[in-house]
């Protein structure tokens, strides 16, 4: 089912995550142990049992709690998939529409808060840098882009997405290669298409928030 990706881990202490975030609807399933779960602005401890739900691209990160383990699974599922009005009823896909369905019929009975609105010229900005992802954008041209002060700017942009824009465009590239190692295009291409200075900074930034290597990532 290529509009689902599924990951285990069975010790979360072998792996570490720095902020991020995915295109697509994200579940967790704390199975072992505990773990700091960062989503947004909150930060809350997550054991097992628990479920944690991410919304596309909102930044959040988990990790292990002073050395202590931990095991999960992760759920990434594509947004058109849960939009498709039917999805084949094969044994596979009616047990994850079976679930999806109820999970989305659980949680339209819970108030859940939405956070602040972001800005207009925040939000102009970050489809700036989706435009260009794969460019190189200075702090300079987005501050003539939106008009604020470099501090001020970077300042704002953590409190609404999360990261700073250079994370935030690092991020895009990173989504972005993952698209292409999918489609078997070879490590050093990709590193050379998401506009990284050497395929070693490229495998860095990957591993940092994927917590996998680009070559691991495609053997599963």
């Amino acid at each position: 089912m290529p509009q689902v990706e599924l990951r285990r881990s069975d010790d979360g202490r072998a792996v570490g995550y720095a902020a991020h975030s995915h295109p697509q609807w994200s579940l967790g399933a704390i199975t072992a142990g505990e773990s700091s779960f960062l989503y947004r602005q909150a930060r809350y401890r997550v054991a097992a049992g628990n479920l944690v739900l991410m919304n596309p691209d909102w930044v959040h990160a988990c990790n292990p709690v002073e050395g202590k383990p931990w095991a999960y699974y992760m759920m990434y599922v594509d947004t058109a998939c849960l939009q498709a009005p039917r999805l084949p009823l094969l044994q596979k896909q009616t047990a994850l529409v079976e679930y999806l369905e109820s999970l989305m019929q659980h949680l339209a009975g819970h108030s859940v808060p939405y956070p602040a609105p972001v800005p207009k010229r925040l939000r102009q900005l970050a489809d700036y840098l989706d435009a260009h992802s794969l460019e190189e954008v200075s702090l300079d041209e987005l501050c003539s882009q939106c008009g604020y002060s470099a501090g001020h700017l970077v300042r704002v942009f953590r409190q609404h997405f999360g990261i700073t824009p250079h994370a935030y465009l690092l991020n895009r590239r990173v989504q972005h290669g993952q698209r292409q190692l999918k489609a078997g295009v070879p490590i050093a291409e990709v590193a050379l298409n998401m506009g990284f200075s050497d395929q070693a900074h490229f495998q860095r930034t990957f591993k940092r928030l994927v917590a996998a290597t680009p070559a691991q990532y495609r053997s599963k």
